[in-house]
């Protein structure tokens, strides 16, 4: 049947209409569930002055941070598009997440063992800005750098393969010292011989 439902999901009360089972009743819009809502942690005007006052960020623009992120659900890219001033994206994530993880401390809301990323892996500007200027540098190669680039990958590998094959080659040889002479068919095989051997082996090991 032709019947109408709300989503849960929006705030407007839109009312749409679609198809359903007749005779089957639905409590609620299937897909309501994953209007998942991101949960920022706010701070009160007393906390910020005492954990979160920065001389290179004031309140007003710490605030307006906080809005945006909350708006655009920490797509970083759309905050920083919708930022009026001259701070990068890199300066905008560590003020964000910085200003998460004092407060959170601030309010013991991380127990000792609980994982948690924001307080475990805090965000690293400086990696963040070198780890972006390496790609820049890797993308931007002409088609020259990227031959020699390959070519030195490849020289490598091929003295890889080289050092493992010696490497065998090498223990297959002292394993063969190791074994005792062999005993000729009928033969016995004299204990002296033997001592003699490894006295021999050990005399040339040592001058090596």
């Amino acid at each position: 049947e032709w019947k109408a439902f709300t989503n849960a999901a929006r705030t407007d009360g839109l009312e749409l209409r679609h198809w359903q089972k007749k005779g089957v009743p639905v409590d609620e819009y299937a897909f309501a569930r994953f209007n998942k809502q991101l949960q920022l942690i706010k701070y009160t005007d007393e906390e910020y002055t005492k954990y979160l006052t920065c001389p290179e960020w004031t309140k007003q623009d710490t605030d307006q941070l906080m809005k945006l992120a909350s708006r655009f659900d920490l797509n970083f890219i759309l905050v920083h598009d919708r930022w009026v001033g001259e701070r990068t994206i890199e300066q905008l994530k560590d003020r964000f997440y910085l200003c998460q993880r004092k407060i959170a401390e601030a309010r013991g809301l991380v127990t000792d063992g609980e994982e948690c990323v924001l307080m475990q892996q805090p965000y690293n500007k400086d990696w963040e800005v070198q780890r972006k200027s390496h790609m820049e540098r890797l993308f931007s190669r002409s088609k020259v750098e990227e031959r020699q680039e390959q070519a030195v990958t490849e020289q490598a590998r091929k003295l890889e393969v080289m050092q493992r094959q010696r490497k065998q080659e090498s223990k297959k040889k002292r394993d063969g010292d190791d074994e005792p002479p062999a005993c000729p068919p009928g033969g016995v095989v004299l204990r002296s011989g033997i001592m003699a051997r490894s006295a021999e082996k050990l005399a040339a090991n040592k001058w090596l």
